[in-house]
């Protein structure tokens, strides 16, 4: 049964890692606004410029510096940041703006919808465990409420490699002096999450309610993760 073989991971595992976008919360719909509100305020300064054409020269630039250094731009902030820079070198517009358009966009990015459960569950794990948060994002657990529950919060590119690469998952468990199979990841990706921890041999929980992956453990949301976890502790 499904609770068994958590239960047994649990009983084993001394750190539980977390992805955050789409696993602790849904941020679909605020990264979507984050970036209206980043291209509204490039469009203020650009008034004769549609919004279509705004957002096609700053998507090409991003393809740009991509295809000049992927591992340079693990990092997505700096990506943001250095696209922005460019941007208003295109237009020809004060360098400021770049600064205002990515705080814009970065304010607006942390003002995520938590599930339900993500505070007990939270709650309850990190008495049992250290929890640790790995992302290719650039969320700010600060902001957010959710830093007190973390030992560390890992962000690719500025920590290590983006997942699905194990690097920042081989680096925890050098950190904190533990076996792979000490260290719990759960995300919601299979492309990026599951495929990071398969290659780094931690344990893997999935959170996803589309497609099922063979040989992973595979939840439909956080809710049935911490439904299991109370039966489990």
């Amino acid at each position: 049964m499904l609770s068994d073989e958590i239960s047994k991971i649990l009983q084993h595992v001394k750190v539980i890692g977390f992805d955050l976008d789409g696993t602790l919360w849904d941020n679909k719909n605020t990264i979507a606004v984050a970036i209206e509100k980043q291209f509204s305020l490039l469009q203020s300064y650009l008034p004769g410029v549609s919004r279509s054409e705004v957002k096609k020269v700053f998507l090409r630039i991003v393809k740009k510096l991509k295809a000049r250094n992927a591992t340079l731009y693990h990092d997505v902030s700096r990506l943001r940041k250095d696209a922005l820079q460019e941007f208003c070198q295109y237009f020809n517009v004060h360098a400021n703006i770049a600064t205002e358009a990515f705080d814009a966009f970065y304010q607006a990015r942390q003002k995520v919808v938590l599930y339900p459960e993500t505070h007990e569950l939270l709650k309850v794990l990190c008495k049992n465990y250290i929890l640790v948060a790995i992302t290719n994002g650039n969320a700010d657990l600060k902001q957010i409420g959710l830093d007190d529950y973390f030992q560390f919060c890992w962000y690719a590119g500025i920590d290590g490699l983006a997942k699905p690469h194990p690097d920042m998952l081989l680096k925890s468990c050098q950190k904190l002096s533990i076996a792979t199979s000490e260290f719990l990841y759960i995300g919601d990706e299979y492309e990026t999450d599951c495929q990071a921890a398969s290659q780094a041999d931690t344990p893997f929980i999935l959170l996803s309610s589309g497609g099922v992956h063979k040989n992973t453990i595979q939840l439909k949301n956080l809710q049935e993760l911490y439904q299991l976890v109370l039966q489990c502790l």
